[in-house]
């Protein structure tokens, strides 16, 4: 019987597709990856490449990931013993980091469907939990798994979809899982107004993006200062906004010259 991925959002095919096409995904999810977003937007974005500053939302999402891959090796090697990417849909991190690092504990975690779907395609030596970042307490709430473990809480592509006091709300609960940790970091992204107001590429990519996901995608704060600001006041102790462009050179990105689109997001908590 085929796998049922209707409850799976667009979003997650299209990034999955992404990180396939890359080399940075796992062909266990080949079965239920549905390519066909990719294979129609990726052409034009191409297409249209050379008349926006050398951006497409393939190489926005693929800075994104890399970027992320190199803050969770970086907290990996100051100590963090413990990851757990939520929601992790049809990432393949935990299997390529895990490879790297297999001292390290990871946690894939998703809402029930897209565990069902990891599970059977990643068999038993992938972790995968039910994880739910709105709860604050009961069997799916990230508040479960605190322990006095250094660790790692990956959000990717989510907080961008909801309005500014829920991804505050999320980032305070997360805080304060990490905290019980201790210590801990928080690796995310996030979209800045004063690039949506000032480059008209990147509102190109966040209508685009929003289309994917057949939602609405939010820019929270004007500028990196205020961003940082909300995220310290959500009770971390450090935090660092990561821009793609001025990371390009350091770790390879592609289209180094290209406008920011979306932010990396650290965040730390002190033991």
């Amino acid at each position: 019987m085929a796998a049922d991925t209707s409850r799976i959002s667009p979003t997650a095919h299209y990034t999955g597709s992404v990180w396939r096409a890359h080399g940075l995904g796992d062909p266990r999810f080949d079965g239920v990856l549905e390519h066909r977003p990719h294979a129609v937007l990726s052409p034009l974005g191409a297409l249209v490449r050379p008349f926006l500053g050398g951006a497409t939302l393939d190489t926005a999402l693929l800075q994104r990931h890399l970027i992320i891959d190199h803050v969770v090796e970086a907290a990996i090697a100051e100590g963090a013993a413990r990851v757990l990417e939520v929601p992790a849909g049809f990432s393949a991190r935990g299997v390529r980091l895990r490879r790297a690092h297999p001292q390290v504990e990871w946690i894939d975690g998703d809402l029930a469907h897209m565990v069902t779907l990891r599970r059977a395609a990643l068999g038993p030596s992938q972790r995968v939990e039910v994880v739910d970042l709105l709860a604050d307490d009961g069997p799916h709430a990230l508040a479960r798994f605190e322990a006095p473990v250094p660790t790692v809480v990956v959000v990717e592509g989510l907080f961008n979809y909801f309005p500014t006091p829920t991804t505050v709300a999320m980032w305070a609960r997360i805080a304060r899982f990490l905290r019980a940790c201790g210590p801990g970091w928080l690796v995310g992204d996030v979209a800045l107004g004063h690039h949506v107001a000032a480059n008209p590429l990147v509102r190109m990519f966040l209508v685009t993006l929003a289309g994917i996901a057949r939602g609405r995608t939010q820019a929270h704060f004007d500028s990196p200062a205020e961003a940082e600001a909300a995220v310290e006041q959500a009770g971390f102790d450090a935090v660092v906004l990561h821009s793609p462009r001025a990371r390009s050179q350091e770790l390879g990105l592609p289209t180094p010259e290209a406008p920011d689109f979306l932010c990396v997001l650290e965040a730390r908590v002190h033991a």
